[in-house]
C-alpha cells in the first residue's frame, strides 16, 4: 500500500514527502532506530520501482510527558534528524497537563515544535486564543489538507480557515494514511487555498515553508498586508515575497 500511496502522490504533483510514523500515542511505539532501518529499506524499494519522489524522515511524536526526552536523546526523530524542528501531535480532545513544560524544553534547546492538525483538537478548535498562545511560545502550526476540503466535517473546515485568516498557519500536510480516503493528494486543497487566499499564500504553505523545514531553516509567517489586500507573508528579514504564480510551484508539493 505504501508504494501505491507514493504513486498517487506523484500523480497529483508531489515531488518530496516527509514520512512521519506515529510515536508514543498509546498505539504505536516507533523508536528512531526501528523507523530509520525501515525507511532505508523502503527508500531503496522506491528507487528500484522507479518512483521519483524524494523521501525524508521524521517522527510524529504524541504530546506525551516523555516526548521531549525522547527527542533530545535521539530515540525519536526531529525533521530530517537535523535537531531544528519536531512534529508534535496533540490528542483529539484536550491538551495534557504540563504540555507547556514539554514545549518549553524543546524550544529551550532550539527545537521548534510543529503542532500537527490543531484544528482537529476540540480544545484548540473551541479556544482559538490558545493557538495564539502556542505561537507566542514559538511553536508553528501545520494543518491537514483534508480539514480544509471538508473531509473531517464543517466545524473542522471552519476552524482551519479561521486559522488561515488569522495568519496562524505555517504548513499544510496530507497526513495520508491510505491511497483513498486519507489520501496523499494535496492538489484539491492547494487549488482551494490559491483561489480563496491567493497563489502567494498557497506557494508558502505547500512549497516554500516545507522546503525551509527540511533544510532546517526558520519558517516564514503569514501576514495580512491590509484589510483590502488579503493574505501575504514575510520571511525572517521582513521583506515581502514575490508572487511566484501557481503554475511555477503547483507540481512541486511536499
Amino acid at each position: 500500500m505504501a508504494l501505491d500511496m507514493l504513486r498517487k502522490a506523484e500523480d497529483c504533483g508531489t515531488a518530496e514527502v516527509v514520512l512521519t510514523p506515529h510515536h508514543l500515542n498509546g498505539a504505536f511505539n516507533n523508536p528512531a532506530s526501528r523507523i530509520q532501518e525501515a525507511f532505508d529499506q523502503f527508500d531503496n524499494e522506491v528507487k528500484t520501482v522507479g518512483i521519483r519522489i524524494k523521501l525524508h524522515l521524521s517522527s510524529e511524536v504524541h504530546m506525551a510527558p516523555e516526548a521531549a526526552d525522547q527527542l533530545l536523546s535521539g530515540r525519536a526523530l526531529t525533521y530530517c534528524n537535523l535537531g531544528k524542528a519536531a512534529l508534535i501531535e496533540p490528542p483529539k480532545r484536550n491538551l495534557p497537563i504540563g504540555y507547556q513544560s514539554l514545549l518549553a524544553k524543546l524550544l529551550g534547546v532550539g527545537i521548534t515544535p510543529i503542532i500537527a492538525h490543531p484544528e482537529r483538537n476540540k480544545f484548540l478548535r473551541e479556544n482559538p486564543a490558545e493557538v495564539d498562545y502556542l505561537l507566542d511560545l514559538g511553536c508553528k502550526v501545520q494543518i491537514t489538507a483534508q480539514s480544509l476540503t471538508g473531509d473531517f466535517g464543517v466545524a473542522i473546515a471552519k476552524a482551519s480557515f479561521d486559522m488561515l485568516y488569522k495568519n496562524q498557519v505555517h504548513l499544510i500536510a496530507s497526513d495520508a494514511h491510505r491511497v483513498e480516503g486519507r489520501s496523499p493528494d494535496l492538489s484539491t486543497a492547494a487549488e482551494l487555498i490559491a483561489k480563496r487566499c491567493g497563489e502567494e499564500v498557497a506557494e508558502l504553505l505547500f512549497y516554500a515553508n516545507p522546503k525551509k523545514l527540511i533544510n532546517g531553516v526558520d519558517l516564514a509567517s503569514m501576514q495580512s498586508k491590509n484589510s483590502d489586500a488579503g493574505l501575504s507573508y514575510r520571511d525572517q528579514s521582513g521583506a515581502n515575497q514575490e508572487n511566484l504564480g501557481l503554475n511555477r510551484w503547483f507540481k512541486r508539493f511536499f
